[in-house]
């Protein structure tokens, strides 16, 4: 080892000894209990399973005497005025069965497996139904009443994430169910999949409204599971039309970089809005929750993609400096959904947060696995802000940072740190029963909007889950 190359290697040991020290502080509010993140996580990830179950197939109806929910209906959350989130959005319940999938194939202990496999069997079921149900948007139609039936009221559509996201989530229960005892219920579920690969590669190249509900527009985050589904879909449904729609895709998709401003933009071409919005920005955490949802393992449109990385940069500097709960040294940052946002205060989102977390878990997870950093001008001072200011000086666009470079194992030790920061925030943010809100208030920190997210819960057991195989990677 030459003699740069030794004093690299000495000064990195050195700063892991000190990100050891950080990871090992407890910084918790006097209301929970003095836990570390990761014991914390651990502790979430069980109770947000619990507090989950309560959106799956509820039995209470939207009015006193109405109709029961249909079963396999998965409620937005538990509140039916301001808001009302009683609804069950494809969207929302593609994230939380694709958390119960997650869930059964860990084997974690709380996950009772009988149950749950009858949750995905009634979602199927019910996917099935509400796919041949009549609707103006077709399978565009963004949410759905517990009864089961088509919303009637005035909505943002049409949305086309929707069908892909679902298409996602079924692939990920189809490994869950024997080709023998459920042949019936993998028909089902090949069935589903196909309607919704179908539906998307048939829309993909229309305008629709975005994650928010608020922009008619051609939407990143649209695209990019747009994108996961065809091209993750092939392996079980083989289309000519599906690998032609995924080239499209990744070419669009392309077009959302900013040079000049030095992000994704999350919105291009705009046609309409919902009428309420305060949105004037396309600089948006959508390109991050739509990074987290595609789940790609490396590559464009990846969390290793250079401008992935540098939109996560520019939006961390936004929030920092928008929100005065992120004036704590002590704690990672809370994130949004975008500047100037109002919605219910414009605060940051506990889901948006945990969104977060997981990306930087999966940066640590990817680089374990063998695949390179790649530095450029794009991502240069995002990998900088990351590492201590001793190194700094180290990050040269061109290079390739290897997990196994002395270099490489500092900005891991700096990812574990910036993603268990976030982890903290939500753990000093989250109430003392582990209830999941929309949103953090940005002045007191308090919980706000509605309770009982399924999609705050299970995006918090993805970034658990994601966590744990970051550190088995170690």
């Amino acid at each position: 080892m030459n003699q740069a190359m030794s004093s690299l290697a000495n000064t990195v040991a050195t700063i892991l000894l000190v990100f050891t020290c950080a990871w090992s502080q407890e910084t918790r509010e006097p209301q929970n209990s003095a836990v570390t993140a990761d014991n914390w996580l651990d502790h979430q990830e069980r109770v947000s399973w619990d507090h989950m179950q309560k959106n799956i197939s509820p039995t209470e109806p939207k009015t006193a005497g109405g109709p029961q929910p249909q079963p396999g209906i998965v409620v937005g959350a538990l509140s039916k005025k301001d808001p009302d989130y009683y609804f069950h959005w494809v969207r929302d319940s593609a994230h939380v069965m694709a958390a119960v999938a997650d869930e059964i194939k860990a084997k974690r202990e709380f996950v009772q497996a009988a149950p749950a496999r009858q949750w995905i069997k009634d979602f199927l079921q019910l996917s099935r139904r509400l796919q041949k149900t009549d609707s103006p948007v077709g399978m565009g139609e963004p949410r759905f009443t517990v009864e089961g039936k088509a919303d009637t009221l005035a909505w943002s559509r049409p949305q086309y994430d929707g069908p892909a996201l679902r298409a996602l989530a079924v692939m990920k229960m189809l490994p869950l169910l024997d080709a023998k005892s459920d042949r019936a219920w993998r028909d089902l579920a090949l069935q589903v999949l196909k309607t919704d690969l179908d539906f998307v590669v048939s829309v993909y190249r229309k305008r629709g409204f975005d994650v928010w509900e608020e922009y008619n527009a051609e939407n990143y985050h649209t695209r990019l599971v747009q994108l996961a589904a065809l091209d993750k879909g092939q392996r079980y449904v083989k289309s000519a039309r599906y690998r032609k729609a995924v080239a499209d895709l990744e070419k669009v998709l392309d077009d959302h970089w900013d040079p000049a401003r030095g992000f994704l933009r999350s919105q291009v071409v705009i046609v309409a809005t919902d009428g309420y919005t305060s949105k004037k920005t396309d600089l948006d955490s959508a390109v991050v929750v739509a990074v987290v949802d595609a789940d790609r393992e490396s590559g464009a449109h990846s969390v290793m993609d250079d401008r992935v990385q540098a939109t996560v940069h520019v939006l961390e500097n936004l929030f920092r400096a928008a929100y005065p709960i992120n004036q704590r040294e002590d704690l990672g940052l809370a994130y949004g959904r975008y500047p100037g946002d109002t919605y219910y205060g414009g605060n940051p989102w506990f889901l948006i947060s945990s969104d977060y977390a997981t990306f930087y878990f999966r940066i640590v997870h990817r680089m374990k696995h063998g695949v390179p950093l790649t530095v450029s001008g794009k991502n240069a001072d995002f990998l900088k802000a990351i590492l201590p200011e001793v190194l700094r000086m180290q990050v040269k666009p061109g290079m390739s940072i290897a997990a196994s470079d002395p270099l490489g194992t500092a900005l891991i030790a700096g990812l574990m740190s910036r993603a268990d920061g976030i982890v903290k925030r939500l753990q000093t943010h989250t109430p003392p029963d582990g209830q999941i809100f929309e949103q953090i208030d940005k002045v007191s920190g308090k919980p706000v909007s509605s309770p009982g997210i399924g999609w705050g819960h299970s995006a918090l057991m993805t970034a658990a889950l994601a966590r744990r195989a970051a550190v088995s990677s170690l």
